[in-house]
């Protein structure tokens, strides 16, 4: 809560700084918000449909392991009458395993879930920061923009989408990017609220925020229309571009999720494009162990706010 909120104190910051307002999305009729679009999208439904999957054979397990335990008590009540007294114990020793590989998979469905929530968040809070960074004047004209590391606007459409990602991101050692800044930030939110920070600021925040850049691709994209009124198509931006006022800005995030459930993550691993990463070892001589991703992506469009309304410069003319 206290990255999100850092997240937007930010980028309101930044509203503030342009003196421009978010005037409307584009195709706003199906997108009234990115939460309700992250609900409504194909990967959450298949996540939700496997999570209720889950449910129900956790309930099915259930029920059949207190048929189970109640056949052990009707086999000691009869007090070896029947010679098949230990079925019972055995279907339970069977029983077990599914019932535990059910719910680690259940467990890793729902944090899959969360991520796509993050991920989806992270794509709009790079667009929001796009449509108001690209009409500012800094290494580019106002509305160029130039898609690589070391433009002013760049890094902070990056940044933006790694601020988005980083409470589900994983953990790296690296010397990537400095965090004390964000580091310092984030000890302002809770200092503002009188609380002290806890210990993951000192101790976890560099290293999710490293695994974030080296784990997170975000992309300008262009849209253009199709042949219909309803239809659009997507072109990457790749060098220096001009966006027009008013014009419908993409930016989409491809996160590689980290998959911290042993055996469900194999799950998701087998089922989409995915990979294994190195996490941040706990001190010199106890290295973690290799961990896996998959990926997840996301798309945000807003339109751009390039309208200049500053005044022209007052005309030097006498005046009597």
């Amino acid at each position: 809560r206290a990255l999100i909120l850092y997240a937007d104190q930010r980028a309101d910051k930044a509203l503030e700084m342009t003196g421009l307002f978010l005037l409307s999305q584009f195709d706003a009729p199906a997108s009234q918000g990115w939460w309700w679009s992250t609900l409504t999208s194909g990967p959450a439904l298949t996540l939700l449909a496997i999570a209720l999957g889950c449910v129900a054979l956790l309930l099915l397990l259930a029920v059949r392991l207190r048929r189970v335990t109640a056949g052990q008590r009707v086999a000691c009540m009869r007090k070896r009458l029947a010679d098949d007294s230990g079925v019972a114990m055995i279907e339970f020793v069977l029983v077990t395993p599914v019932l535990l590989f059910v719910t680690l998979l259940l467990l890793q469905t729902s944090l899959v879930f969360t991520g796509l929530f993050y991920v989806q968040y992270s794509a709009f809070a790079a667009a929001r920061s796009a449509i108001v960074q690209i009409p500012m004047t800094s290494t580019e004209p106002s509305n160029y923009l130039m898609p690589v590391r070391g433009s002013d606007k760049f890094d902070a459409i990056t940044s933006a989408a790694m601020i988005g990602v980083l409470p589900v991101s994983g953990s790296e050692n690296g010397a990537l990017v400095s965090a004390s800044e964000i580091v310092a930030g984030v000890h302002g939110v809770y200092s503002a609220q009188g609380k002290s920070s806890p210990a993951w600021v000192d101790n976890m925040l560099a290293k999710r925020l490293f695994y974030a850049m080296n784990h997170t691709e975000v992309v300008l994209e262009k849209v253009i229309p199709g042949n219909d009124s309803d239809s659009v198509r997507f072109e990457e931006v790749t060098g220096l571009t001009q966006f027009s006022p008013k014009e419908a800005i993409g930016v989409r995030v491809r996160h590689e999720f980290a998959l911290t459930v042993p055996l469900a993550s194999k799950v998701f691993t087998l089922a989409s494009e995915s990979g294994s990463y190195t996490p941040a070892s706990r001190d010199s001589e106890s290295p973690g162990p290799p961990g896996q991703w998959t990926l997840i992506e996301s798309r945000a469009v807003l339109t751009n706010e390039g309208i200049d309304r500053r005044l022209p410069p007052a005309p030097s003319v006498p005046r009597y």
